[in-house]
C-alpha cells in the first residue's frame, strides 16, 4: 500500500497557525471486477457479467443527463468510476441514489471501481487545472488502464458526448462512443431505446406557439453573485416547496439562515418561481418589504390559466401588513431534486409533441416529443426531465417507461409505488440464501442460552388477517401486589445477521409497506410470516421486556431477556374485546388464565393511559378506514371508518411502555449514538390555522405547551359532545395533528437531552423496539439492547453519532414514503368504489379557500375540493372562517354539508373525484 500526503497551513478558529497533513492511501489489490480477468481477486464481490460486447465506462455528464438510458435493460456491464460517483453525489443526490440502486441490484451488472485509490489509476491535480478537466483526465486514465489491464480479453468503451474529451481519449488509444453511436448499435434489438435519450438544452422546439416563445424566465445568477449576496444576507438558501392547491405559489423553507425572523419565504408568481421544482434546493433573493404579500387562498391548478392571468390585469388586492409574509424570488438552483415522474399525456394532442401531466400536482407539466405519443394516450408512463430553458413555460423531458393502461388497478398501484420509490423487486438470491433452510426447527439446541418461558400465559392481539405478529403480552401478579408485565417481541436479529445481504436489503427497504389490498414486505415471508411471527401454539424466539410495576403503574424494575415463548392465543382486536367482555361478566375465580390476564392488563392500561394524558400526552386523530372484501377476498366491496376498541388502546399502552424503558436502557449504553425517536415541539406559528378556527368557533385553545393543548382539546371534546356534535371535536384533533411536524428518528449525539422529548406522547425519551418484523429501526434498537445487556457487541462502524444519524435520515425518508403510499392506496381503492355512479354524502367543511371549500367525508376519511368560479363572486371571510357561495349559502368551518360526487374520466381514464355542493333552492 502506498501513501500520498499533502501538507498545508491553515488558521484555526482561535487564530493560531497549524500545519495540516492529509494522507491518501493507494492500493494494488483493488479488483477490476471482471470475471474474465485472471489476476484480480473476485471472492465475495459483485462482478461484471459477460453479456455485453464491451464494458462501458460513462463519464459524469452521461450519468447526470442520460441516466434513463443507462437504466434501460439494454445496457449492461457498466463500470461506474469513483470519480463519477463523487461528482454526481455533489451535483444531484437524486441521481446518485438511483446509481446506488443500480449498484446494489444483483440482477444488473453495474459495478463501482475505486479509481482514486488504485495505485495505477490515481492522479494528482495539476497546477491551474480546472476541476472539470481533472475529472475528465481521471476518467480517461481509468479507461486506459482498463483497456491495458484486460489486454484485449474484453473491449472497454468510454461513453461521452464531450467532443474534446472524446478526441483526447481517442488519441490516447481509448475506444469512444457518443450516446447517438451507442444507441444506434442497440436500436435494432431495442426499438424504443432512442426514446430514453435526454434532449439537449440547445434543441429549440420551433413548434411552440407564439405566446410560449415570448415567455422568458430570468437568467440564473452566477456563483460569484450568489456568494456575494449570501454574505450580505440579501439571499438565503432553502428547499423549494410547491403549493398543492395553487400552481402560482410556493414557499422556500430556509435552512441555516441568519434571517432569524424568517422561517420560510413566500414565492408568488411563476416567473419568481423561475423554473424551480418541488424539492429543489434553491437560492432566493428577499424582495423589499413593500413588495411582500400574503399567501393566496385561491385554488389555481392549471399553469396555463395562470399564464392568462399574468397577461391580463396586473392589479392586486390590498393586503394588510399583518397578513403579509417575507416574499422573494428564485435567483439560482443549488441542487436539483428531479426524479422520474408518473403520469399521463394530455389528451388534447395526438401529434408528436404534447404535454405530460404528472400525478403529483406539485410538479409542472413536461413537454414531450415522441413518435409514440398516439399509442400512449391511454397509458400511464414514467417521464424524466431533461432541461428547462428560459424561453419555455414548461420543462422538456423524455419517456422512460410504460407502466400499463390508465385506470387499471395494477397499473395505478404501480404508479403510487413508483411515485413513492417503494422497493418492489423480488428478494435477490443472495438475500434468500441467508434464510434458514427448510430443515430448521426450534429445538432445545437452538435456544439453550435463552430464558424458557413457554409455560407462561402469553398471547397476541392484532388486526384481522395479520400474519406478521411482532408482539405478545403477559402479566403476572407477584406476592407483594406488584405486576410483572411481559412485552415479548419477535427476536428478528436471531435470523438477520449484521451486514449480511438480508440485513442490507432490509435496511434499504426500511419498512413493510401496507396498501389497501396487499403489503410489500421488508423481510422475506419465510421470516415475516413464519419463523419470526409469534404464531399461536408455536415455539418462537422473543426479546422480552419484563417490566415490574406497582398498583399505581409506577415502574419499579425492568429486566431484558432473550427468551423462547409459545403464544397460547393469537387474538384479533375484536376477539380480545369479546373475551374481555365475557370476563367482566364473570367472577374472577371463574375466569380462565387468559381472561384474567386480559382483565389485569386492561386495568393497568387504563392507569397508564390516564397518567399519560395527565402528563400532557395528546389524543390526536387522523382519518382511518377499513375495507370490506368479497368472500374470495379479491374485490373491495365497501369501506367504513376504522373503529378503535379498548383492546387497541390496551396494546398501545404496553408497546409505548416497552419503547420508553428500552430507550432509557440503550441511551445509558450508547449516550452518543442511541437510535431514538422524537416529536419536535411545534412553534406557535405552526398552530395558526388551529387558532384561527378556534377563534371562528368561539372556543378557547391554549397551545403554550402540550399539557395545556391536551387540556384544551378535552374541554373542546366535552363542549361539542354536549352540543351533540362530537365529530367537530374530532376535526379539531385532525387539524391539530396536521399543524405539527412528524416524529423523527435521530441519533442521541445529534440533539440535546431536552430535544429528545416526544411532544405527542409527553415522554422525555422514546424509541421503537416493538415491531422489528416490519421496521428496520427496531432491528437497530434490538442490536443496541442486546449489546447493552452483554449478549453481543454492537459493530464499531456504527458507534459514531454521524453513522447512526445517516441511518436515521434514511429511515425517516422511507417511513414517510410508506405512509404516503398507504394513503394513496386507500384513496385509489375508495375512488374505484365510486366508478360509474353519482353519490350523495354528508361531509364537513374542512378548509376554506377564496374560490372553493375542501370537504371531508367522515364515512370514507376522504377529502375533496368543491370549486366555484371566481367570476361567480363567492365571498370568503378568512378571519371568521366563513364562506358564502354564489347562491348565498353561508358556510362556516366544520359545518355539515351535503355533496354529490362522481368520478370524472374526461381528464384521464383513472378518473378524478369531482364534488359539488348540494344547496337548498
Amino acid at each position: 500500500m502506498n501513501v500520498r500526503g499533502k501538507s498545508f497551513i491553515k488558521r484555526t478558529r482561535k487564530g493560531n497557525i497549524a500545519r495540516v497533513t492529509k494522507e491518501h492511501y493507494l492500493r494494488d489489490d483493488i479488483s477490476c471486477l471482471s470475471p474474465l480477468c485472471p489476476t484480480c481477486p473476485k471472492r465475495d464481490l459483485k462482478l461484471l457479467s459477460n453479456a455485453a460486447e464491451f464494458y462501458l465506462i460513462p463519464d459524469t455528464n452521461i450519468v447526470l443527463h442520460q441516466l434513463s438510458l443507462l437504466e434501460s435493460e439494454a445496457v449492461t456491464d457498466v463500470i461506474l468510476l469513483q470519480t463519477v460517483l463523487h461528482e454526481t453525489r455533489n451535483r444531484n443526490m437524486s441521481i446518485y441514489d438511483r446509481l446506488k440502486n443500480l449498484l446494489s441490484d444483483q440482477s444488473r451488472s453495474f459495478v463501482s471501481f475505486a479509481n482514486e485509490h488504485h495505485k495505477d489509476t490515481y492522479i494528482e491535480r495539476q497546477k491551474d487545472e480546472s476541476s472539470n478537466d481533472y475529472n475528465d483526465r481521471s476518467i480517461r486514465v481509468a479507461a486506459r488502464w482498463y483497456t491495458s489491464h484486460l489486454n484485449a480479453v474484453k473491449r472497454v468503451v468510454l461513453l461521452t458526448d464531450d467532443k474534446n474529451n472524446a478526441k483526447v481519449a481517442t488519441s490516447e488509444g481509448i475506444e469512444v462512443l457518443s450516446v447517438d453511436e451507442f444507441v444506434t448499435l442497440h436500436e435494432k434489438k431495442h426499438p424504443h431505446i432512442r426514446e430514453l435519450v435526454a434532449s439537449s438544452p440547445s434543441e429549440v422546439d420551433e413548434t411552440q406557439d407564439e405566446r410560449k416563445r415570448k415567455f422568458v424566465y430570468d437568467e440564473y445568477w452566477n456563483t460569484q453573485q450568489v456568494q456575494n449576496a449570501l454574505r450580505s444576507h440579501r439571499v438565503v438558501e432553502g428547499v423549494f416547496q410547491a403549493n398543492l392547491y395553487n400552481c402560482m405559489e410556493a414557499t422556500v423553507s430556509i435552512s441555516g439562515s441568519n434571517q432569524e425572523s424568517m422561517k420560510s419565504i413566500l414565492i408568488a408568481g411563476i416567473k419568481n418561481m423561475n423554473r424551480a421544482i418541488d424539492g429543489d434546493i434553491v437560492y432566493v433573493e428577499i424582495l423589499p418589504e413593500e413588495m411582500w404579500r400574503a399567501p393566496s387562498k385561491e385554488v389555481k391548478e392549471d399553469i396555463e390559466e395562470a399564464m392568462e392571468e399574468i397577461e391580463a390585469s396586473k392589479t392586486e388586492s390590498v393586503v394588510s401588513n399583518s397578513q403579509k409574509e417575507p416574499t422573494g424570488r428564485v435567483i439560482a438552483i443549488k441542487r436539483r431534486n428531479w426524479r422520474p415522474y408518473c403520469g399521463s399525456l394530455q389528451k388534447k394532442s395526438a401529434t408528436y409533441l404534447t404535454l405530460f401531466v404528472p400525478v403529483d400536482r406539485r410538479i409542472p407539466k413536461i413537454r414531450i416529443h415522441s413518435k409514440r405519443i398516439p399509442e400512449l394516450l391511454d397509458k400511464r408512463i414514467v417521464v424524466a426531465i431533461d432541461n428547462w430553458e428560459r424561453n419555455s413555460m414548461f420543462p422538456s423531458g423524455h419517456i422512460m417507461e410504460e407502466l400499463g393502461v390508465e385506470g387499471n388497478l395494477e397499473t395505478e398501484t404501480k404508479v403510487l409505488l413508483h411515485e413513492n420509490s417503494i422497493v418492489t423487486r423480488a428478494f435477490p438470491k443472495a438475500v434468500l440464501d441467508c434464510l434458514p433452510g427448510d430443515e430448521f426447527q426450534f429445538t432445545s439446541d437452538t435456544f439453550k442460552d435463552r430464558k424458557d418461558i413457554r409455560n407462561w400465559c402469553i398471547f397476541s392481539i392484532d388486526p384481522p388477517g395479520c400474519t406478521d405478529i411482532d408482539d405478545a403480552l403477559s402479566i403476572q401478579l407477584e406476592e407483594n401486589g406488584n405486576y410483572m408485565i411481559g412485552v415479548h417481541i419477535a427476536d428478528v436479529t436471531s435470523f438477520v445477521s449484521q451486514d449480511s445481504a438480508l440485513d442490507r436489503e432490509a435496511s434499504d427497504r426500511s419498512t413493510t409497506v401496507y396498501l389497501a389490498d396487499r403489503r410489500i414486505e421488508m423481510l422475506p415471508a419465510r421470516l415475516s410470516s413464519d419463523l419470526c411471527s409469534l404464531k399461536e401454539n408455536e415455539t418462537r424466539f422473543a426479546f422480552s421486556a419484563l417490566i415490574t410495576v406497582d398498583s399505581m403503574g409506577n415502574v419499579v424494575h425492568v429486566e431484558f431477556a432473550r427468551t423462547v415463548i409459545r403464544s397460547r392465543k393469537a387474538f384479533t382486536y375484536a376477539e380480545a374485546q369479546d373475551y374481555l367482555q365475557r370476563a367482566r361478566e364473570k367472577d374472577t375465580k371463574d375466569c380462565t388464565e387468559i381472561e384474567l390476564s386480559l382483565l389485569r392488563l386492561m386495568d393497568m392500561a387504563r392507569i397508564l393511559r390516564k397518567r399519560r394524558f395527565e402528563n400532557g400526552a395528546l389524543r390526536l386523530s387522523s382519518p382511518e378506514v377499513r375495507f370490506e372484501t368479497d368472500q374470495e377476498g379479491d374485490e373491495i366491496t365497501n369501506i367504513s371508518v376504522y373503529e378503535v376498541l379498548e383492546t387497541n388502546e390496551l396494546v398501545e399502552e404496553f408497546m409505548l411502555l416497552a419503547n420508553i424503558v428500552v430507550a432509557q436502557q440503550i441511551v445509558k449504553s450508547f449516550p452518543n449514538c442511541a437510535l431514538l425517536r422524537r416529536h419536535p415541539t411545534p412553534t406557535k406559528e405552526m398552530f395558526e390555522p388551529l387558532l384561527k378556527i378556534a377563534h371562528a368557533l368561539n372556543v378557547e385553545i391554549d397551545v403554550s405547551s402540550n399539557k395545556h393543548l391536551s387540556d384544551s382539546l378535552e374541554k373542546i371534546q366535552e363542549k361539542f359532545e354536549a352540543e351533540n356534535d362530537p365529530f367537530k371535536a374530532t376535526l379539531f384533533r385532525i387539524t391539530t395533528t396536521r399543524c405539527m411536524t412528524q416524529a423523527l428518528y435521530f441519533s442521541a449525539g445529534e440533539a440535546s437531552q431536552e430535544e429528545y422529548f416526544h411532544y405527542g406522547l409527553a415522554s422525555k425519551i422514546y424509541t421503537h423496539f416493538t415491531s422489528p418484523i416490519r421496521r428496520y429501526a427496531d432491528i437497530i434498537v434490538h442490536r443496541m439492547l442486546r449489546s447493552s445487556i452483554g449478549d453481543s457487541s454492537f459493530p464499531d462502524s456504527l458507534l459514531s453519532s454521524k453513522a447512526i444519524q445517516k441511518i436515521a435520515d434514511h429511515l425517516n425518508e422511507r417511513h414517510r414514503a410508506a405512509q404516503r403510499a398507504a394513503r394513496d392506496s386507500v384513496a385509489l381503492h375508495t375512488l374505484r368504489l365510486f366508478r360509474g355512479e353519482r353519490r350523495e354524502e354528508e361531509g364537513r367543511v374542512f378548509r376554506l379557500l377564496s374560490n372553493g371549500i375542501v370537504v371531508m367525508l367522515p364515512r370514507y376519511g376522504l377529502e375533496g375540493l368543491v370549486r366555484f368560479e371566481k367570476s361567480s363572486a363567492p365571498v370568503f371571510d378568512e378571519v371568521n372562517q366563513v364562506f358564502v357561495t354564489p347562491k348565498g349559502t353561508k358556510l362556516k368551518i366544520f359545518d355539515k354539508v351535503r355533496v354529490s360526487m362522481e368520478i370524472d374520466a374526461t381528464l384521464h381514464s383513472s378518473g378524478q373525484l369531482v364534488m359539488q355542493l348540494i344547496e337548498s333552492p
